[in-house]
């Protein structure tokens, strides 16, 4: 019984739980605040009549009248905010973390190997050693210099005037101010956990310069940078050769990853124990003498006056080469025409150390070239005047320069004078280091068939510059007199190539051109190589090569060529050092021509 009555009660008492909040719902307000806006309404009323919306009515009116209506819609709020934060916090962005870290891409950290040529040990240089300066023979460095970042300019800021005195304004009666809403504080926004991904090389680095990568955030898109740090140099060995009396000693080390050349031990020939014995007075033989360990030297054209300094110009006759050359420099230069003047050195001058006794030596900078040039320095003025010494004597510490019993300079020479008359015009130039050269064995030399000493062997070289561009002799001409001292020749050709280029170049020199012209030929369409003496010929020149024809002289052939010149083109006339004063003949003679035919 008792259970009985106290069911009864508790029963009657939720009854009236429930039904005082009904009471009061229906009973109370007749309006209502909606959730949505703050916008108040009046309560739905029950329907008093059937229509087509009753039932939506009804449903209105207990919605409107439910107990507690308010608390009840904020706390469902409550509850689906709370899950959503929940569903975002703990499960979405867990499982969406698992799954992009699963399948992001590791970031690079380890360094690419590197395959060596068997017995060769890397030297690693965590601080690069820069590479010597033989004069300039090794060409172009292999990295581009890149800008230093500038800093942007701050404004300095404007001096404020001084307040003056200046009376106040009356007050005057402004409008009641309105109150404005209580500024409520934005919520501290929640910090990115970050996830960088995207890794991306913006700078790439070399040996000797730091790179830079970027990741960005998946989350937040913000990015995050890091350095990249230059391995520096890893070397090979490719070269080595000790010191004897005809070569000087080294070893040419190239890294495996930039092909920057190192070339250190060098150990001069000169130092070589006995080096010097047996040096003895200078003896005429022939057209020359000869010098230590079967080096040949010529005696003409005042060679040793030359290698001495007892003919330097004197100031009216600097003057006058100037002047002349600068006459076919600015007729040129109205064309597009670039026009160098080449002077390869006498081959005693780069081989000194091999004169007998007897000789004067002198400072390069006192003898009648090196004059010159510091006088068109002086005078500021604008001629490409090229004289290859420094380059010569640094380049034959790897390769020699000159051919041992010749008069002449080798191919390695030529290669060398050619990159130098690219330097004077703004080409590219190819270093020595990245040729191929193959050495030979060479015996004797025109000092040989002219009186000065037995032949004997020697080393010779052969330079393999740009192997994919093909080259060929199209056409040389034969005649009985070149320069009025040569029977027969076929000295006057026309080299061709399929070189990407529109442009052609006419080399007017002596002997020395035909060690030089091979390699314009990689970098010009079109050579003619012409002696300075076919100026002068006058018997007929038949054409051989593709298909034949008969020209009246040399000088057609050179005016032939000259006419074809036009912007971008190369005019090189050059003479070896003891004739250098046919340059400035030959430099006339083309000027008195170009000059008579009009501006394309």
């Amino acid at each position: 019984m008792k259970n009985f009555i106290i069911s009864i009660v508790a029963v009657s008492l939720f009854a009236l739980a429930i039904a005082v909040p009904w009471a009061l719902g229906i009973a109370g307000l007749d309006v209502v605040q909606d959730e949505e806006g703050g916008e108040i309404r009046e309560l739905a009323g029950f329907p008093s009549e059937y229509s087509n919306d009753y039932f939506a009515k009804v449903d209105s009116f207990i919605k409107d009248h439910a107990p507690l209506r308010n608390w009840n819609i904020q706390v469902m709020k409550d509850m689906d905010n709370g899950m959503s934060k929940f569903y975002e916090e703990r499960i979405k962005n867990p499982i969406y973390r698992a799954i992009v870290l699963a399948n992001a891409t590791p970031e690079p950290t380890a360094t690419p190997e590197v395959t060596l040529a068997p017995d060769q040990t890397p030297t690693p240089t965590p601080e690069p050693t820069p590479t010597p300066d033989f004069g300039g023979i090794f060409g172009d460095p292999t990295e581009a210099p890149t800008e230093e970042p500038t800093e942007a300019p701050t404004e300095t800021p404007t001096e404020t005037p001084e307040a003056t005195d200046t009376p106040e304004p009356e007050e005057t009666e402004s409008p009641e101010e309105t109150e404005s809403p209580e500024a409520t504080e934005p919520p501290t926004p929640t910090p990115c956990p970050h996830h960088f991904v995207n890794y991306t090389v913006i700078k790439t680095s070399s040996c000797t310069k730091d790179g830079e990568a970027r990741y960005q955030c998946e989350y937040c898109g913000e990015y995050k940078y890091e350095v990249i740090k230059a391995p520096g140099h890893i070397y090979t060995v490719v070269k080595s050769q000790n010191a004897s009396y005809a070569h000087d000693g080294y070893v040419m080390k190239k890294c495996s990853m930039c092909s920057d050349v190192d070339v250190s031990n060098i150990v001069l020939r000169t130092t070589v124990k006995g080096f010097y014995d047996g040096k003895s007075p200078i003896s005429y033989s022939g057209a020359g003498f000869k010098g230590l360990h079967d080096w040949y030297f010529y005696s003409g054209n005042d060679s040793v006056g030359y290698f001495q300094g007892d003919n330097v110009l004197s100031a009216a006759d600097a003057k006058s080469w100037k002047d002349t050359y600068e006459l076919i420099h600015y007729e040129c230069e109205k064309r597009g025409i670039s026009v160098v003047f080449l002077i390869p050195p006498n081959k005693e001058q780069v081989y000194a150390e091999y004169m007998p006794s007897g000789v004067t030596i002198v400072d390069d900078s006192a003898k009648r070239e090196p004059k010159f040039v510091e006088y068109l320095k002086q005078q500021g003025s604008p001629i490409k005047f090229v004289y290859p010494l420094t380059q010569m004597k640094s380049a034959k510490i790897l390769y020699e320069t000159y051919l041992q019993q010749d008069t002449h300079w080798n191919s390695v020479g030529g290669f060398v004078g050619a990159m130098q008359v690219y330097s004077a015009i703004g080409l590219p130039v190819t270093g020595l280091q990245n040729v191929e050269v193959t050495e030979g064995d060479y015996k004797g030399g025109d000092l040989v068939n002219l009186g000065v000493g037995p032949a004997t062997h020697y080393t010779g070289y052969s330079v393999n510059y740009k192997p994919w561009v093909k080259s060929k002799v199209a056409a040389y001409y034969s005649n009985t007199v070149t320069g009025g001292n040569e029977t027969p020749n076929t000295e006057l050709r026309v080299y061709t190539s399929d070189a990407p280029t529109e442009q052609k170049a006419l080399i007017i020199g002596d002997s020395f051109r035909h060690a030089i012209a091979p390699y314009l030929a990689k970098d010009y369409c079109k050579v003619t190589v012409t002696h300075r003496g076919d100026f002068n010929t006058v018997s007929n020149y038949v054409k051989e090569g593709d298909g034949a024809a008969v020209v009246s002289s040399g000088k057609t052939v050179i005016k032939d060529a000259l006419a074809e010149l036009k912007a971008g083109d190369l005019l090189l006339i050059m003479a070896v050092e003891r004739y250098d004063s046919d340059n400035v003949n030959c430099a006339r003679m083309c000027y008195d021509y170009l000059s008579s035919l009009p501006l394309k």
